[in-house]
């Protein structure tokens, strides 16, 4: 079953969401490093994952190059647990690391639709479980028209959206 959380439009015959892909890049300079690009289908890159070591506290280990590991000996303590840490496409970290890969995959996937003012490639969430009435948009009213069209929409016993929506219909007849 797929994970909701990775869900990302992608340019498909039956316009059905997937998955967002997660592919390893290998740093080929620290051999051993690397990390997963998150795209959505490759038309475009929403961020990366990369795997991470924490220390007995929870706080990120320092990597060491494949220089410093061959210069001197191994005398770093070892890893209590391994984490991922997500980053956006930009490389801003994106919250702490998280237990799963998919976790941390879900965070670049959220980021990328929560900052991306038109994310064509993110299926919008529909986190109270009713049908989607249409794609959304942000619309700024100002304070005393909101005002107002809270206060109809509560003598109508209407929702802000529905009262929106009728409003606009009703104003272009």
């Amino acid at each position: 079953m797929t994970d909701p959380r990775l869900l990302v439009e992608v340019p498909h015959p039956d316009g059905k969401p997937r998955p967002a892909r997660l592919t390893w890049q290998a740093d080929t300079v620290n051999l051993g490093y690397g990390r997963w690009a998150v795209d959505a289908f490759a038309t475009k890159i929403l961020g990366y994952v990369e795997p991470v070591n924490l220390d007995e506290h929870g706080q990120v280990m320092p990597r060491l190059t494949h220089a410093q590991i061959s210069a001197s000996p191994r005398t770093d303590p070892k890893p209590a647990r391994k984490a991922f840490q997500a980053f956006a496409a930009d490389g801003a970290k994106l919250d702490g690391p998280q237990a799963t890969r998919e976790d941390a995959a879900a965070l670049v996937v959220g980021a990328a639709h929560s900052d991306d003012p038109m994310p064509e490639h993110v299926v919008p969430r529909n986190v109270g479980g009713r049908p989607v009435v249409g794609k959304p948009i942000n619309l700024r009213l100002g304070d005393d028209l909101l005002a107002r069209v809270d206060e109809r929409a509560k003598v109508e016993g209407k929702s802000r959206a529905d009262m929106s929506r009728e409003l606009v219909a009703a104003g272009m007849g």
